[in-house]
Parts: structure tokens; C-alpha cells; sequence
């Protein structure tokens, strides 16, 4: 009656007999025992697929189950490693075999003054380390040109035009720059590499102007006179010989020394002006 009763008011809702003294295996009895019959065994987790369920037992085969999937991991990370060798390989395809192996090719540009020539050194510290910084990029020869010329480019429009800017200073220019050089060599006349550290930033009509100002506010109001800067007695021919035979003059890399370069060719053009100095 029981049952009856709640399978009419909840009718998706199951009952099992249960084997007991005090009723049917149909449970048709209203006895006062337990209900007879076995417990249902559990069913299939909703998602899990069949190969992975044992009926008999009710549960999952465990054993399948990890096997499966360490299978599945297993063929995605080959699956992943063979699109990464593919992908490398196409783009290594390109790529020179060693760095030093990139070659500067012609470089095929149109704002190249004339007469300007564009020579390229394979010891110069940022040519090897854009040939490496391509390497590994795995940049084929082309790209590495590329590079190149976008630094070229850059090189010529920043480039400074030593004649264009001493015109700048006016008509006597010449003599503007040569006074800046001759001070330089006169104070700096016993550290040739702070003098040609400042000598490379004294390269346009601003800079000089610049250092003019910052001389005159030391008390350098003049152009000094050549023997101030280190030319010993007389200004003579001989006096310049001897400058000459001098390593700041005469020497390579380091003992070379702008400013007192530039107190010798001073001294021709005093000595002889409109001639071309050595």
C-alpha cells in the first residue's frame, strides 16, 4: 500500500524489495519485517566511457583508465615535438651554417654621397655581434642585410659634414676651430686620450660655439699665440720637423694626439698660408 501510495506521488522515484521476514519479494505485503530483496549496483558515471566501466563489479577500471591517458600525453608531446623540429627546420632552412658565415653583400643605396666610400671592418665588435644576435634568430643572409643597411642609413643622415659646419661658424671659421684645437692641446697637452675624447664631440658649428663660451668664461678670451700651445722658440720649418718626429704627431692608435695635430698644421699655415697643410 506503501508503495503504491509513493510510487503515485513520485513516480520517477524507484523502489527495491529487500529481502526480510516481513514481506514479499514483490513487496506486495504490508508486514511488520524488513523489506526483502538485494541493493541495485551502482550504474556508469555520466561522461566515463564505456571501455572504462566493469559492469559485473560497478566500478572503474582503474587500470584502463591511467593507461589511457599517460597513452594520450604521451602521443600530444610527440605530436609537439615533431611540429617543433618542422618549425625549426623551416626556419633554419635560411640560416648560415655560423655566424661568421654571414656575408656583407652590396648594399645597393642611393644616398651615398659621392665619393664616399663604405668599407666595413669584420673585426668592428658590432658587426660580430649582429652576426650572432642573427644566428640565433635563426635570420637568413638576407634579413642580415638588412640590418646592415638600416645601420648604414642611419650612419649618413646622422653624419656630420665637417665643411658644412665650419662654413656655419662664418668666414673665419677655419680659424674658430682651430683656436677650440689649440686650447685643447695647450691644457690637455700631457693627456693626449682625454684630448681627443673631447676633440671627437667638437664636431659641429653648435659644439664649438659651445666650448667658446665655456673658454671665455675661464678667462681664454684669445686665440693664443702658436707657441703657447707647444712649439718651442721661434716658429721655424725646423720646429715643425721636430713636432713631427714626436709620437703624439708621428705614433699609432692611442699615442696620436688630435690637438697637437692640429698645432703643426697650424704652424704650415702660418708659415705658409693658402698652402695645403701635411
Amino acid at each position: 500500500m506503501f508503495k503504491r501510495l509513493m510510487n503515485y506521488l513520485l513516480p520517477d522515484f524507484r523502489f527495491y524489495a529487500v529481502e526480510g521476514d516481513g514481506g514479499g519479494a514483490d513487496g506486495g505485503g504490508d508486514g511488520d519485517g524488513d523489506s526483502g530483496g538485494a541493493a541495485a549496483a551502482p550504474g556508469r558515471p555520466e561522461g566515463l566511457e564505456e571501455s572504462f566501466w566493469d559492469p559485473d563489479r560497478g566500478e572503474v577500471r582503474l587500470d584502463s583508465l591511467i593507461k589511457s591517458h599517460n597513452d594520450t600525453r604521451k602521443s600530444v608531446h610527440e605530436k609537439e615535438e615533431g611540429i617543433r623540429e618542422r618549425m625549426m627546420s623551416e626556419l633554419q632552412s635560411g640560416r648560415p651554417d655560423t655566424p661568421e658565415s654571414y656575408e656583407i653583400k652590396e648594399l645597393g643605396l642611393d644616398n651615398v654621397p659621392d665619393g664616399y666610400e663604405i668599407k666595413f671592418d669584420d673585426d668592428d665588435p658590432m658587426i660580430k655581434m649582429w652576426r650572432d644576435m642573427c644566428f640565433q634568430n635563426n635570420s637568413s643572409n638576407d634579413q642580415f642585410m638588412e640590418g646592415i643597411r638600416t645601420w648604414v642609413t642611419h650612419g649618413l643622415e646622422t653624419r656630420v659634414d665637417p665643411e658644412a659646419e665650419q662654413a656655419k661658424l662664418g668666414e673665419n671659421g677655419a680659424d674658430r676651430v682651430q683656436r677650440i684645437e689649440l686650447l685643447i692641446g695647450k691644457h690637455l697637452k700631457d693627456q693626449p686620450a682625454l684630448a681627443n675624447a673631447l676633440a671627437d664631440t667638437l664636431q659641429t658649428a653648435s659644439s664649438i660655439e659651445a666650448m667658446e663660451k665655456l673658454l671665455e668664461g675661464v678667462g681664454e678670451s684669445r686665440l693664443p699665440d702658436i707657441g703657447e700651445g707647444g712649439f718651442q722658440g721661434a716658429l721655424t720649418i725646423d720646429s715643425l720637423k721636430e713636432m713631427m718626429r714626436d709620437p703624439r704627431y708621428s705614433g699609432h692608435g692611442r699615442t696620436k694626439d688630435k690637438a697637437y695635430i692640429a698645432q703643426v698644421q697650424a704652424g704650415f699655415q702660418k708659415l705658409y698660408p693658402g698652402k695645403a697643410s701635411i
